[in-house]
């Protein structure tokens, strides 16, 4: 199955994930690049989804359906 808008999404988030380690050494750069890496990341999750609904194997929908892709935690980015 293709998935055109996923693997975008993913290609983007692997260039941000990429710079992100050019700046370990600075920690406020890293602090503010950091949420939007994370949350590209799970642009890819719902980039899956949305593009994935429909063309599923029952395989798949099954797994699919069963993964807790939060961790059981509510979606959303907390700042500390």
């Amino acid at each position: 199955m293709e998935l055109p808008l996923a693997r975008q999404t993913l290609s983007r988030a692997q260039r941000m994930l990429d710079d992100l380690s050019r700046h370990a050494d600075d920690k406020v750069a890293f602090r503010d690049r950091l949420p939007y890496v994370l949350d590209l990341l799970a642009g890819v999750t719902r980039c899956i989804d949305s593009e994935s609904k429909g063309h599923r194997t029952s395989q798949f929908g099954s797994w699919w359906t069963a993964t807790d892709r939060c961790g059981g935690r509510d979606p959303g980015i907390a700042e500390r």
